[in-house]
């Protein structure tokens, strides 16, 4: 027996015994497809055409099968580690990976026809993953996407805004990004903005100075572009679907100012000690923020 699954004697009445989850529909039709386990399974090796149900084991959760065909509306056969055998169907379900970007589902690799466009932080079936491409279900519509935009992470919300290309606005940007990249916030935490990225802003954090709005007029100060991060931030929370129920917001200011970079109603301005972006959410969090391409980009992962 391979490494991962555990010999076991069982009889047809244990194998009836087995805990029922999510029942998780498999594709309809025979084919070789990539699918996991629910929890800790019998799995029922055939020989010669036959179960035999003394020759069981033990297939661990979250092991990944190869679905071979359907049987009937309750089991179906699959291929553990080089062994065929038969488990249920509500055992399985499709290995998926989330979208982090909007992104075309194609007929083919070498087809361009786009079938539709599937928005960012969407969960999808993948079948198979070869030469950069992954086949995937979604919405039960089957074709192909580019791999680099799929990732293990849910991202529920996501805002970018343009950086002004001045150096050290894109340094102080830089900096406050990754303060705040990949910070998990718990449920119930409150997050605050300033102590994510050191506080005030000086030139031992690595601030460099650049242009501040301080009371409506744009002057030099140490640290110019931290509230870019933060109303970005603040967008990325905003853009959550029902985001009342996910994020509450504890704290957050409009510059006296307009920006070019984001709408009045997305800013979100912070200065040292009396202004801040504070948040707290109902779930555990993840932020992610980084920098490509002339603009800075944040992501809310759900956990």
């Amino acid at each position: 027996m391979k490494k991962f699954i555990q010999k076991a004697m069982v009889t047809s009445v244990a194998v009836l015994q087995v805990m029922a989850f999510t029942n998780v529909n498999v594709l309809a039709e025979p084919v070789r497809t990539r699918i996991v386990v629910n929890d800790t399974v019998v799995f029922v090796e055939r020989k010669n055409g036959e179960k035999n149900f003394f020759d069981a084991n033990y297939v661990p959760s979250g092991t990944e099968v190869k679905l071979i065909s359907i049987k009937n509306e309750d089991g179906c056969i699959v291929e553990v580690d080089g062994m065929v055998g038969e488990m249920y169907r509500r055992d399985l379900k499709y290995v998926t990976k989330y979208t982090n970007d909007n992104l075309n589902l194609r007929k083919s690799p070498n087809d361009g026809e786009v079938l539709l466009t599937i928005p960012v932080g969407n969960q999808i079936a993948v079948l198979e993953e070869e030469n950069g491409w992954a086949k995937v279900i979604y919405n039960g519509i089957q074709g192909y996407v580019s791999e680099e935009y799929l990732t293990n992470d849910h991202i529920v919300g996501s805002y970018s805004t343009p950086l002004s290309g001045n150096p050290n606005n894109t340094t102080n940007i830089s900096v406050a990004s990754k303060f705040i990249n990949n910070k998990i916030v718990k449920a119930g935490e409150t997050f605050s903005y300033l102590d994510a990225i050191g506080g005030e802003s000086t030139p031992e954090l690595g601030y460099k100075e650049a242009t501040v709005i301080v009371n409506g007029k744009r002057v030099q100060g140490i640290g110019g572009g931290v509230c870019q991060v933060s109303s970005t931030l603040y967008a990325a929370i905003k853009s959550i679907p029902n985001q009342e129920d996910v994020v509450e917001i504890n704290e957050r200011y409009p510059h006296t100012s307009p920006v070019g970079y984001i709408s009045r109603e997305l800013e979100a301005t912070v200065w040292f000690p009396s202004k801040d972006l504070k948040f707290t959410p109902k779930c555990d969090i993840k932020i992610i923020s980084h920098l490509e391409g002339g603009r800075v980009y944040v992501d809310i992962v759900k956990l």
